[in-house]
């Protein structure tokens, strides 16, 4: 178990640790674990690091080069606010509780915005900060298509003499990263026979 002295601190330490080539979430837990902190982690001397085990060879030496870098990650790492983005942790409160049951889970999210409702059905095109063109309007064309079919079903919905008198209203809202659209379908109760989009 990780001891949480600092939450801030823990963050960034996380924060840096996420940036090591290589290393996904199970191996940034494991070190955590092993070390007691995220900071104890990023802090260790090379022969504790070679005696956890929990690295090959090729992801210590990617670790090492990150440690070069510390001061750019701790000035991106500053910039997040500034950009108005907030990087959550997984032992934060604020943590989406429907990722918590899955081992490979993100150990952080960067979150421009607010988090869905946990109790509202929602989707989430995750991908690589940096990634391809390609990338970027499949992410683009999934989103748009996901709202489209939303739409489509509250549409249906609404025809459909048996159903249930309530709408969908699809929230879109376009991300600065890849311009995404995520789509979120809130269920409320209908007030007029219109379908409001």
């Amino acid at each position: 178990m990780i001891r949480l002295m600092d939450y801030g601190k823990e963050k960034e330490y996380l924060f840096m640790l996420s940036h090591v080539t290589g290393l996904g979430t199970i191996l940034i837990r494991r070190l955590g674990e092993f070390f007691g902190s995220y900071e104890c982690a990023w802090k260790c001397k090379s022969q504790d690091l070679n005696k956890t085990h929990i690295l090959n060879e090729k992801r210590q030496d990617a670790f090492w080069e990150w440690h070069k870098k510390e001061d750019e990650l701790r000035l991106e790492y500053e910039q997040l606010e500034q950009k108005k983005i907030r990087y959550v942790a997984h032992f934060e409160e604020e943590y989406p509780r429907r990722l918590i049951p899955y081992r490979d889970a993100p150990a952080g999210l960067f979150v421009k915005g607010k988090l869905p409702d946990e109790q509202a059905p929602s989707v989430a095109i995750v991908g690589a900060r940096n990634c391809t063109e390609y990338g970027k309007q499949a992410a683009e064309y999934l989103g748009y298509e996901l709202a489209e079919s939303s739409e489509w079903y509250a549409k249906k919905m609404l025809r459909d003499r048996t159903a249930r008198r309530e709408y969908f209203n699809v929230e879109r809202n376009k991300r600065e990263r890849g311009n995404l659209y995520i789509a979120q379908i809130i269920d409320e109760e209908m007030k007029t026979d219109d379908l409001r989009i």
